[in-house]
């Protein structure tokens, strides 16, 4: 197989910053170009055919996500066959209402690659796995609610259709400290009460993005989320019914 610097025409994160670039400029609260860097690298080294993305807001992730499934297809058979499907609660972005979820990802790719983006609005994890059938999906990036315990809820509700050995990665599991006076701890209780191989971006002064690799003992993995749930207080009350369907 040739070097990502072959496929690419540079390395993988200059790529990554190039795409990062061309964000709107009305954009906020999104991935960091750290961030960025980290889900285009794990994504090209994955290569999955489905990629899977909860939590759309303005959609700069999204891009990120689909030009890295495009490379990557690229790369292992010389096509563009992938779908990248994003799912969020919302029509519209959280921090303009003007905006629908993923009009980033509208104004950051051509034609050619919007094609593979499905948008999923309101949507939630449990669309996910509606949707997609068991042990098919190979990589998942969850970045909707991290107040505890929705992140953890997010991963029960898609984990039958996860694969072994897939990855799943979750932003925001330094989010305290990453901005003064933040006190949501969810994505972090989740990233750090697991115990399955995982994995946080080294390179960033704060890691506030990392993988966890899902195991082939789904069903010890899903008793570790449901302890996880009551382990710490909830810093939100989700619908009785979001989390009977979450739980399945």
């Amino acid at each position: 197989m040739k070097s990502w610097t072959d496929v690419l025409g540079c390395e993988p994160d200059q790529y990554s910053d190039r795409v990062y670039s061309t964000r709107p400029e009305w954009v906020s609260g999104h991935i960091s170009h750290h961030d960025a860097r980290f889900l285009f690298r794990r994504l090209l080294e994955t290569g999955p055919d489905v990629v899977i993305e909860v939590g759309t807001a303005s959609g700069v992730s999204t891009a990120i996500l689909c030009h890295a499934a495009h490379m990557a297809s690229a790369a292992r058979d010389g096509s563009s066959d992938f779908k990248v499907h994003s799912y969020d609660i919302s029509t519209h972005f959280y921090a303009d209402m003007e905006k629908r979820v993923g009009d980033a990802a509208r104004e950051m790719l051509d034609d050619d690659l919007l094609e593979r983006i499905r948008f999923h609005a309101p949507a939630t994890a449990s669309t996910v796995r509606e949707q997609h059938r068991p042990d098919t999906i190979e990589f998942a990036f969850i970045d909707a609610s991290h107040k505890h315990p929705w992140p953890v809820l997010d991963l029960l509700a898609m984990l039958a259709c996860l694969r072994p050995g897939g990855d799943v990665l979750l932003h925001d599991i330094n989010l305290p400290r990453m901005v003064e006076g933040n006190e949501v701890f969810g994505a972090q209780l989740l990233y750090e009460g697991l115990d399955v191989e995982k994995e946080a971006d080294g390179e960033a002064p704060i890691p506030n993005i990392g993988r966890i690799r899902i195991p082939d003992d789904k069903a010890g993995l899903r008793e570790e989320l449901l302890a996880l749930i009551d382990a710490h207080d909830w810093e939100t009350e989700p619908h009785p019914e979001q989390i009977r369907i979450a739980l399945g």
